[in-house]
C-alpha cells in the first residue's frame, strides 16, 4: 500500500510542471551560472554569442507558463528581458535608466501579450 501511493505521489508531482516548463528553468538556471558572477552580468560573452538568450527569449515570447511557477517564472523573465534588452541595444549601455522607456514600454512579448517591466 505504501509502495502504490508514493507511485501515485510521484506522479502527481511529475504531472504539475509542464515539461517546457522543467527546459525552461534548466536552461535559465545553466544561462544564469554560465553568465553571471557575483551578481554581474558578462554582456562582452553574450554580446558574441546571445544564441542561449535568444532561445529563453523566445521561450517567454511564446509559450504559455506554468501557473505552479507563476512567481519564479516571472522573477526569470523580468531578469533574462532586462539582460536581453542590453545585450541588443545598438551600443554600449552602462545604466538601462539612461535609455529613455527602458523600463515601461511595452517591448517584452511575454506568452503571446506585449507587457512592460514594470
Amino acid at each position: 500500500m505504501k509502495k502504490l501511493f508514493f507511485i501515485a505521489f510521484l506522479c502527481s508531482i511529475s504531472g504539475a510542471y509542464s515539461q517546457g516548463s522543467v527546459d525552461f528553468f534548466n536552461r535559465a538556471d545553466l544561462f544564469f551560472k554560465m553568465y553571471t558572477k557575483d551578481g554581474l552580468v558578462n554582456y562582452k560573452a553574450l554580446k558574441e554569442n546571445s544564441s542561449d538568450l535568444d532561445w529563453l527569449t523566445n521561450f517567454i515570447a511564446t509559450e504559455e507558463y506554468d501557473k505552479h511557477v507563476e512567481k519564479a517564472y516571472l522573477i526569470n523573465v523580468y531578469n533574462l528581458s532586462v539582460i536581453s534588452q542590453i545585450v541588443h541595444y545598438p551600443t554600449l549601455v552602462k545604466d538601462p535608466n539612461t535609455i529613455s522607456g527602458f523600463f515601461n514600454n511595452k517591448g517584452v512579448q511575454l506568452a503571446g501579450e506585449k507587457v512592460s517591466l514594470i
